[in-house]
Order: C-alpha cells, then sequence, then structure tokens
C-alpha cells in the first residue's frame, strides 16, 4: 500500500517541528538530544486520538529512506508495519515506494533496535505488529 506522508522532521535533524493546523506551517518545538534517525511526520487526512499532544493531531509516521527530503514537503511512502506503544500513539512504518522492503522484517536488527530504541523515549514500545496491522490502523483512524 502505499500512502501520502507529510515530512515534520527530517532524517539527521535535531530540532523538533510540528505541523500547526491553524497557521499550515511548521513550527519549532524543541531541541533533541539525538537526532532523528528517519523521515518523520504524519499521515494527511487521518485522525489520531492516542496522540495526546494536540486536539488536531493526525497518525504518525516514519520514513526509512536515505533520499535527501524537505521538511513541509509531502512524499509517498510504502506501508510496511506499525510500532506499538504502550500509550496507544502507534507509529506507521514506510519506506521508499521503489524499494524492495515488503515488510518491516527486512529493514534489519539494527534498523528496528534503533526505531525502538528512539520511540521508548516517549512510551515503551509493546513491539511491531506488520503490513496488514498498519494498513487497517490506518482505515480505522482516516477522517470520515
Amino acid at each position: 500500500m502505499l500512502i501520502e506522508f507529510y515530512i515534520e522532521n527530517t532524517r539527521g535533524e535535531t530540532t523538533r517541528k510540528r505541523f500547526n493546523p491553524a497557521t499550515s506551517e511548521l513550527e519549532e518545538v524543541s531541541e533533541l538530544d539525538h537526532p532523528f534517525p528517519f523521515h518523520y511526520g504524519f499521515i494527511p487526512g487521518t485522525h489520531n486520538p492516542h496522540s495526546g499532544e494536540q486536539v488536531n493531531s493526525a497518525l504518525d509516521a516514519f520514513l526509512i529512506s536515505q533520499k535527501p527530503l524537505n521538511p513541509g514537503s509531502t512524499t509517498q511512502g510504502k506501508v510496511v508495519g506499525v510500532i506499538l506503544l504502550e500509550n496507544g500513539d502507534h507509529k506507521i512504518a514506510l519506506v521508499d515506494p521503489d524499494s524492495e522492503i515488503v515488510h518491516y522484517a527486512e529493514i534489519g536488527e539494527k534498523m528496528q533496535a534503533e526505531i525502538q530504541k528512539w520511540f521508548s523515549q516517549v512510551s515503551p514500545v509493546e513491539g511491531w505488529g506488520g503490513p496488514m496491522a498498519a494498513e487497517n490502523l490506518i482505515e480505522e483512524m482516516k477522517v470520515k
């Protein structure tokens, strides 16, 4: 499944940015101790009631890609899984549309561990779900 992905933060950034739907602009939120290991943002047209950060929060996603991308832009990503967080604020895992990867297990143990470490700063990680679990979550969170 290919999905549109809005990029708030690019791989390597140390300043956390968040999209403000009221102004349609990215706002700097905080400085981070460690750079983003992936591109991070959200899936437009979704609503995540578990976000807790803001009222109009969409379903978050991250894109594993070496391609240079710009904050505030959109791109396509292939859904390969979902990382499940204890607080319910799960994150959709994406790869480049032309990637041969079709399941999160194919990104490698090192990258999986790095992703889990990153998100464990927010909430304990319960594990991973495959592409079908991720697609079901996206469908469930679509704004109707």
